[in-house]
């Protein structure tokens, strides 16, 4: 079972890991975090939407008392690339969600990326120049869940509805 901060250290993994050289794993940050822009070329990655549910969750019994509840959930990042070569910084991220070894790499972080969108161009006017920027989403699938304790029920009590009598079982 993942948390959202531990997913969001999983895709952090596979973005700077792919990226490295090229782009520093300094220039690869969480959007709207309060701090200075990196140099260029940059990610940003923003969490758009999730954790939503993608089906029925599996509950397991782990202890007399507990119960784990997990299943499939998938979130969508949204990826900025800043700088002159945006594009082709998109491809190599595109690219490796091909590459056996890099989905096993994320299969071990508990991740794997299920779908994208198409990289956008949406560059935009900064200051007196264009800078030039490339977005697109993808869908991020995980387990997430929640352990539950139930406790134990120490004694029931029955009653016949029919001759009304009754008797508490320990």
């Amino acid at each position: 079972m993942m948390t959202v901060a531990q997913v969001k250290s999983a895709i952090f993994s596979w973005v700077s890991g792919v990226l490295t050289p090229g782009v520093p794993t300094a220039q690869v940050v969480w959007l709207e975090q309060n701090a200075p822009r990196p140099p260029r070329p940059y990610v940003g990655l923003k969490m758009i939407t999730g954790p939503r549910v993608g089906g029925w969750d599996d509950i397991n019994h782990t202890t007399d008392e507990n119960f784990e509840i997990v299943g499939q959930r998938s979130l969508i990042v949204s990826i900025n690339i800043y700088g002159a070569n945006a594009m082709d910084i998109a491809a190599t991220l595109l690219n490796s969600t091909q590459n056996p070894q890099v989905t096993d790499i994320n299969s071990n972080n508990g991740i794997a990326i299920r779908t994208w969108t198409d990289p956008q161009d949406v560059s935009q006017a900064l200051e007196t120049n264009f800078e030039a920027r490339v977005q697109f989403d993808v869908t991020v699938g995980c387990v997430m869940g929640q352990e539950v304790q139930l406790g134990t029920i120490g004694e029931v009590d029955l009653t016949n509805q029919i001759t009304g009598e009754g008797e508490t079982i320990h």
